[in-house]
């Protein structure tokens, strides 16, 4: 099946089209399934082989289209985690902490999905446990675009360092390691890890309202 991958000009998330679902030629205009931002795209001539819209790194993953993803569906403005725990305990801690924090949930049945999902959607939280699986989904978020990553908490959780450990936290390029060894600590610790990628967000958020309001 051909086809063209498109990125969103407004929040840098990008996402396979089926060529058939596209127009013959010309111009046309789509909505981000992400952030809704209207984009235009100019296809191109028969034979040229580059994708509209894109300047996705080549060091980058690149799509497995056997597994598609369809966008989450959640009400306008949701707070949406996107979570990855195999082991159970954590799952249930974490389910629990983040729908009595307003909190709505998307998981994946396999890694080819979650990856089509982190590019479909935006999350504000992403939480995932360390392991080889989930390497992929660590590397598609390292790709992301400076202005997407600051907007997302992301949260490891693992064995290999202790809770909160900067260290651990920086080579796996994430904002926070939790030891699963935590475990009676899961929510007290997912809140300290929320109210910490607060406040490194809130001079980014201030630049962006002022920006907004200028």
């Amino acid at each position: 099946m051909s086809v063209m991958r498109l990125t969103c000009e407004q929040c840098g998330k990008y996402f396979d089209v089926p060529e058939e679902k596209l127009p013959g030629q010309g111009r046309f205009r789509f909505t981000c399934p992400g952030c809704k931002g209207k984009n235009i795209v100019q296809l191109p001539e028969k034979g040229d082989q580059g994708e509209a819209g894109t300047d996705r790194d080549p060091a980058c993953p690149e799509d497995d289209m056997s597994q598609a993803a369809e966008p989450d569906m959640f009400p306008p403005g949701a707070e949406v985690a996107f979570v990855r725990v195999q082991d159970q305990d954590w799952w249930e801690r974490i389910e629990s902490y983040l729908l009595s924090t307003g909190f709505y949930l998307s998981t994946a049945d396999n890694v080819n999905e979650a990856v089509h999902k982190l590019r479909l959607n935006s999350y504000q939280c992403v939480i995932l446990e360390e392991g080889a699986e989930h390497e992929e989904l660590l590397n598609e978020i390292a790709c992301w675009p400076g202005q997407i990553r600051r907007e997302v908490n992301v949260i490891l959780v693992g064995s290999q360092a202790p809770s909160f450990d900067p260290g651990q936290a920086f080579v796996q390029g994430v904002n926070t390691y939790l030891s699963l060894s935590d475990l009676d600590s899961a929510e007290q610790y997912l809140d300290q890890a929320r109210g910490e990628f607060d406040q490194v967000k809130e001079p980014w958020s201030a630049v962006r309202e002022e920006g907004s309001q200028a």
